[in-house]
Protein backbone atom coordinates (compact mmCIF):
# COMPACT_ATOMS: atom_id res chain seq x y z
CA UNK A 1 0.00 0.00 0.00
CA UNK A 2 2.77 2.42 0.90
CA UNK A 3 4.72 1.59 -2.27
CA UNK A 4 1.64 2.44 -4.41
CA UNK A 5 1.45 5.90 -2.79
CA UNK A 6 5.16 6.48 -3.42
CA UNK A 7 4.77 5.34 -7.06
CA UNK A 8 1.82 7.71 -7.63
CA UNK A 9 3.79 10.57 -6.04
CA UNK A 10 6.76 9.92 -8.36
CA UNK A 11 4.52 9.78 -11.41
CA UNK A 12 2.75 13.08 -10.63
CA UNK A 13 5.80 15.09 -9.53
CA UNK A 14 8.19 16.37 -12.13
CA UNK A 15 11.62 15.30 -10.96
CA UNK A 16 13.80 16.84 -13.68
CA UNK A 17 11.56 19.55 -15.12
CA UNK A 18 10.25 22.10 -12.67
CA UNK A 19 8.28 25.30 -13.26
CA UNK A 20 11.57 27.20 -13.25
CA UNK A 21 12.76 25.26 -16.32
CA UNK A 22 9.36 25.63 -18.01
CA UNK A 23 9.44 29.41 -17.46
CA UNK A 24 13.01 29.59 -18.80
CA UNK A 25 12.12 27.72 -22.01
CA UNK A 26 8.97 29.80 -22.43
CA UNK A 27 11.01 33.01 -22.09
CA UNK A 28 13.51 31.74 -24.68
CA UNK A 29 10.68 31.03 -27.13
CA UNK A 30 9.13 34.47 -26.58
CA UNK A 31 12.46 36.18 -27.20
CA UNK A 32 13.05 34.14 -30.37
CA UNK A 33 9.64 35.15 -31.73
CA UNK A 34 10.04 38.81 -30.78
CA UNK A 35 13.68 39.50 -31.63
CA UNK A 36 14.78 36.93 -34.20
CA UNK A 37 11.81 36.22 -36.46
CA UNK A 38 10.15 39.61 -36.03
CA UNK A 39 6.92 38.66 -37.82
CA UNK A 40 4.00 40.84 -36.73
CA UNK A 41 0.31 40.61 -37.44
CA UNK A 42 -2.72 42.64 -36.49
CA UNK A 43 -5.29 40.56 -34.65
CA UNK A 44 -9.00 41.44 -34.88
CA UNK A 45 -11.09 39.58 -32.29
CA UNK A 46 -14.88 39.51 -32.35
CA UNK A 47 -16.56 41.64 -29.69
CA UNK A 48 -19.20 39.21 -28.43
CA UNK A 49 -20.94 41.84 -26.29
CA UNK A 50 -21.50 44.28 -29.20
CA UNK A 51 -22.28 41.66 -31.88
CA UNK A 52 -26.00 40.95 -32.25
CA UNK A 53 -26.62 37.21 -32.47
CA UNK A 54 -29.85 35.76 -33.86
CA UNK A 55 -31.89 34.02 -31.14
CA UNK A 56 -32.87 30.99 -33.24
CA UNK A 57 -29.90 30.44 -35.55
CA UNK A 58 -27.10 31.58 -33.24
CA UNK A 59 -25.45 33.52 -36.09
CA UNK A 60 -24.85 37.18 -36.76
CA UNK A 61 -25.16 39.08 -40.01
CA UNK A 62 -22.82 41.89 -38.97
CA UNK A 63 -19.91 41.06 -36.66
CA UNK A 64 -18.37 43.78 -34.52
CA UNK A 65 -14.61 43.62 -33.98
CA UNK A 66 -12.52 45.03 -31.17
CA UNK A 67 -9.64 47.41 -31.83
CA UNK A 68 -6.86 45.46 -33.57
CA UNK A 69 -3.86 44.38 -31.53
CA UNK A 70 -0.43 44.14 -33.13
CA UNK A 71 1.47 41.13 -31.86
CA UNK A 72 4.33 38.87 -32.77
CA UNK A 73 3.85 35.32 -34.00
CA UNK A 74 5.36 32.82 -36.40
CA UNK A 75 3.69 32.72 -39.82
CA UNK A 76 3.99 29.77 -42.20
CA UNK A 77 2.56 30.48 -45.64
CA UNK A 78 1.14 27.43 -47.42
CA UNK A 79 1.42 26.76 -51.13
CA UNK A 80 -1.60 28.06 -53.04
CA UNK A 81 -4.26 25.53 -54.05
CA UNK A 82 -6.05 25.88 -57.39
CA UNK A 83 -9.72 24.88 -57.47
CA UNK A 84 -11.64 24.72 -60.73
CA UNK A 85 -15.39 24.78 -61.24
CA UNK A 86 -17.50 24.92 -64.38
CA UNK A 87 -17.59 28.69 -64.16
CA UNK A 88 -14.16 29.76 -62.93
CA UNK A 89 -10.76 28.81 -61.60
CA UNK A 90 -9.87 30.08 -58.17
CA UNK A 91 -6.57 30.10 -56.29
CA UNK A 92 -6.96 29.68 -52.54
CA UNK A 93 -4.30 30.98 -50.20
CA UNK A 94 -3.87 29.99 -46.57
CA UNK A 95 -1.36 30.15 -43.76
CA UNK A 96 -0.63 28.82 -40.29
CA UNK A 97 -0.11 31.32 -37.47
CA UNK A 98 1.72 30.08 -34.37
CA UNK A 99 1.02 32.14 -31.24
CA UNK A 100 2.96 31.85 -27.99
CA UNK A 101 0.36 31.22 -25.30
CA UNK A 102 1.90 33.52 -22.70
CA UNK A 103 2.20 36.37 -25.22
CA UNK A 104 -1.52 36.01 -25.91
CA UNK A 105 -2.17 36.16 -22.18
CA UNK A 106 -0.28 39.47 -22.02
CA UNK A 107 -2.77 40.92 -24.53
CA UNK A 108 -5.71 39.02 -23.00
CA UNK A 109 -6.46 37.29 -26.31
CA UNK A 110 -7.68 33.80 -27.04
CA UNK A 111 -7.90 32.95 -30.76
CA UNK A 112 -11.25 31.66 -31.99
CA UNK A 113 -12.72 30.60 -35.29
CA UNK A 114 -14.02 33.63 -37.15
CA UNK A 115 -11.44 36.12 -35.84
CA UNK A 116 -9.38 37.98 -38.46
CA UNK A 117 -5.67 38.51 -38.74
CA UNK A 118 -3.96 40.97 -41.03
CA UNK A 119 -0.50 40.04 -42.30
CA UNK A 120 0.94 42.83 -44.39
CA UNK A 121 -2.00 44.24 -46.34
CA UNK A 122 -3.86 40.92 -46.65
CA UNK A 123 -6.63 39.73 -44.35
CA UNK A 124 -7.15 36.13 -43.26
CA UNK A 125 -9.92 34.45 -41.27
CA UNK A 126 -9.09 31.91 -38.58
CA UNK A 127 -10.77 28.60 -39.44
CA UNK A 128 -9.12 26.21 -36.95
CA UNK A 129 -7.33 26.58 -33.61
CA UNK A 130 -5.38 23.83 -31.87
CA UNK A 131 -2.88 23.55 -29.01
CA UNK A 132 -0.50 20.88 -30.31
CA UNK A 133 2.80 21.92 -28.70
CA UNK A 134 3.35 20.58 -25.20
CA UNK A 135 6.39 21.27 -23.04
CA UNK A 136 8.09 18.03 -22.05
CA UNK A 137 4.89 16.11 -22.78
CA UNK A 138 2.96 17.89 -20.04
CA UNK A 139 -0.65 18.40 -21.07
CA UNK A 140 -1.17 21.01 -18.35
CA UNK A 141 1.51 23.32 -19.80
CA UNK A 142 0.78 23.98 -23.49
CA UNK A 143 3.20 26.39 -25.10
CA UNK A 144 1.48 27.60 -28.26
CA UNK A 145 -1.75 27.93 -30.15
CA UNK A 146 -1.68 27.00 -33.83
CA UNK A 147 -4.29 28.64 -36.09
CA UNK A 148 -5.12 27.80 -39.69
CA UNK A 149 -6.23 30.89 -41.60
CA UNK A 150 -7.81 31.31 -45.02
CA UNK A 151 -7.40 34.26 -47.37
CA UNK A 152 -10.26 36.79 -47.46
CA UNK A 153 -11.20 38.77 -50.53
CA UNK A 154 -11.62 42.50 -50.08
CA UNK A 155 -15.42 42.22 -50.28
CA UNK A 156 -15.45 39.51 -47.57
CA UNK A 157 -13.65 41.65 -45.00
CA UNK A 158 -16.36 42.88 -42.67
CA UNK A 159 -14.27 45.46 -40.84
CA UNK A 160 -13.41 49.03 -41.76
CA UNK A 161 -10.26 49.06 -43.86
CA UNK A 162 -7.83 51.98 -43.73
CA UNK A 163 -7.65 53.96 -46.99
CA UNK A 164 -3.96 53.25 -47.71
CA UNK A 165 -4.44 49.52 -47.11
CA UNK A 166 -7.54 49.38 -49.28
CA UNK A 167 -5.63 50.73 -52.31
CA UNK A 168 -2.95 48.01 -52.06
CA UNK A 169 -5.36 45.19 -51.21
Amino acid sequence: MASAKIWRKCMTDQIFVTHKELDFISDLNKEMIRRITGQKIKYYSIDMTATKIHDVYGESVQKVYKTPVELECLVEFEDPVMKSTDIQTEIQYSLWAYFHKRMLAEYQLFPQDGDYIQWGVVFYEITLCTEPQLQFGRIEDPMMIKCHCRFLRKDEVGIPVAENIQENY
